[in-house]
């Protein structure tokens, strides 16, 4: 599935509104994680997720993992959110 530019946009829109509901911490990502943010999108079709640890890089890797691992798409990163 490939967003649009608009599409992207909109879902950046309404994500400023919510409070981070899944959380990868040191352990990184685990089973525990990707159920979590599988559960959130299938009841509401957007998540916020904070990385608490690691680099720009690490949080790119991450998030791309996240992606694929929820068969979903990132549409935007945040400092480090």
């Amino acid at each position: 599935m490939t967003l649009t530019g608009r599409q992207k946009s909109d879902l950046r829109r309404a994500g400023q509104k919510l409070q981070p509901c899944v959380f990868v911490g040191k352990a990184g990502l685990t089973d525990q994680v990707l159920a979590g943010l599988n559960d959130r999108l299938d009841r509401t079709g957007l998540a916020k997720v904070r990385v608490v640890a690691g680099d720009a890089s690490s949080r790119r890797e991450l998030a791309e993992r996240l992606a694929a691992g929820a068969r979903a798409e990132c549409v935007g990163m945040l400092g480090r959110t």
